[in-house]
C-alpha cells in the first residue's frame, strides 16, 4: 500500500458525491437529448453547435488530469520549477493548432487526423496513424491517468488499483459513449471548474502550510 488511508469527513464525501453525480447527470441528460440523432456529426462533433466557452473548457480539461495534480506536482516538489516547462510549452502548441492546423482540417471537412491522412496519403496511412495514435494514447496518457487516479483513490478511499481503475473507466465510458462529444465537452467544462477551483485552493493551502 502507498500509505495510510486519509480520513474523509462528511463534507469531503458530499463534495465527491456532488461532483460525480453532476458529471453523471450531464452525461445522462446529453444522452437522452440526443437519443434521436442519426447523423454521425451530431455524435462525434456535437452537431458543430458547441459554444466557445464549452470548446475552451474542454480544451483546458482535456489537457489536465490526475497525472498533473499528482505526478507533475510530485515531480515539481522533488526537482523544482523546471517541470512546469512541459505545460508552458503546451500552450504554444495549442495556439499553433488553432491558428495553423484547425483551418486546414475545417476546409477539408475532416474530423480526425487519420481521416486527413487518408485524403492526402491513402487508406494505409490512415490505418497506420490511427493505430499509432491509439497505442500512444494508451501507453502515455490513459495508463498514467488511471494509475494516478488509482493512487488518489487508494489514499482517500482505500481502494486498490484493481477496483479503482475499472471504476474510472466505467464512469468515463458511461457519459462518453452515451452522449458523444457533446457530453464529453460539457463534462469537461464542469471538470475544468473543479480543476481551477481545487487547484487554486490546494496551492493556497500548500503555500500557507509551507510558510517562510
Amino acid at each position: 500500500r502507498l500509505g495510510a488511508m486519509a480520513a474523509l469527513t462528511w463534507a469531503d464525501a458530499l463534495v465527491l458525491v456532488l461532483i460525480l453525480g453532476g458529471i453523471g447527470a450531464i452525461g445522462a441528460w446529453t444522452s437522452w437529448k440526443g437519443r434521436n440523432a442519426t447523423a454521425s456529426e451530431d455524435y462525434f462533433l456535437g452537431g458543430r453547435s458547441m459554444a466557445w466557452w464549452a470548446i475552451a473548457g474542454s480544451l483546458f480539461a482535456s489537457n489536465i488530469g490526475t497525472e498533473h495534480f499528482i505526478g507533475q506536482a510530485g515531480s515539481g516538489a522533488a526537482s523544482g520549477l523546471p517541470v512546469a516547462l512541459y505545460e508552458w510549452t503546451a500552450g504554444w502548441l495549442l495556439v499553433l493548432l488553432g491558428e495553423l492546423f484547425a483551418p486546414v482540417y475545417l476546409r477539408a471537412g475532416v474530423t480526425t487526423v487519420p481521416e486527413y491522412c487518408e485524403l492526402r496519403f491513402g487508406a494505409c496511412a490512415r490505418a497506420f496513424v490511427a493505430a499509432l495514435s491509439l497505442v500512444a494514447c494508451v501507453v502515455t496518457k490513459i495508463s498514467a491517468t488511471l494509475f494516478a487516479g488509482a493512487v488518489l483513490l487508494e489514499v482517500v478511499a482505500g481502494w486498490s488499483l484493481w477496483v479503482s481503475a475499472p471504476f474510472i473507466l466505467a464512469a468515463t465510458g458511461f457519459y462518453s459513449a452515451g452522449g458523444g462529444l457533446e457530453a464529453v465537452m460539457l463534462a469537461d467544462v464542469a471538470q475544468a471548474a473543479v480543476f481551477i477551483g481545487g487547484g487554486a485552493a490546494a496551492a493556497a493551502i500548500a503555500v500557507q502550510r509551507v510558510g517562510g
